[in-house]
């Protein structure tokens, strides 16, 4: 027969590990996940402005910093799909990627 002491130390091992597997999971990924939401809101809210305030957001704007009423943000007889074509022309260096774009941008002032 087995005594009353050897189950209730089972039972507090099973608890202690389970306490700790509970704290590891709240002290590494909720933490984690909430953060990417917070990442994500703020790329949103980014890609809602409006750099040359001609009334299309960066996000769909073709020359981010040259205000024209098109329907692409760029004044009429650019192309916009010229894959040459520089969406950056005239804009600030806080506004300029940070990756590297290729072909290089030599646009940003």
């Amino acid at each position: 027969m087995k005594s009353k002491k050897s189950i209730t130390g089972m039972s507090m091992l099973i608890a202690l590990l389970l306490g700790v597997f509970v704290f590891l999971l709240v002290a590494f990924i909720v933490p984690s996940l909430l953060g990417k939401g917070k990442a994500e809101a703020s790329d949103n809210i980014q890609a809602t402005e409006d750099q040359d305030q001609d009334g299309i957001s960066n996000y769909f704007d073709k020359c981010k910093c040259i205000a024209a009423e098109t329907d692409n943000g760029c004044p009429s007889g650019t192309n916009a799909d010229d894959p040459l074509h520089n969406p950056y022309d005239k804009c600030p260096k806080e506004m300029c990627p940070s990756w590297k774009p290729q072909p290089p941008i030599d646009g940003c002032v």
